[in-house]
């Protein structure tokens, strides 16, 4: 049986993945001479969601490991000074 612990993993390196691509393919339209605006637009949009999408991951991802060490959230801000 699968833990939420690692239901969250596997969901947060699906996130990562899936924005990592979008990036790569956003490199690929900028590195055309005259790249196409609505494709370069499609895909920004894309990007911005990908991001969300990454980003809510890993705030579940961080308040698990947070919650199995025992640690509030100004603990660990505190001990790693988030930027």
């Amino acid at each position: 049986m699968t833990t939420e612990m690692e239901f969250t993993q596997q969901k947060r390196k699906a996130a990562r993945a899936t924005y990592s691509k979008t990036v790569i393919k956003l490199q690929e339209i900028l590195a055309v001479e005259s790249p196409d605006v609505d494709d370069l637009e499609i895909h920004l949009d894309q990007l911005t969601e990908k991001y969300k999408d990454f980003k809510t991951s890993d705030e579940i991802f961080l308040n698990l490991l947070q919650k199995k060490a025992g640690i509030t959230h100004a603990e660990y801000e505190k001990e790693y000074e988030l930027l």
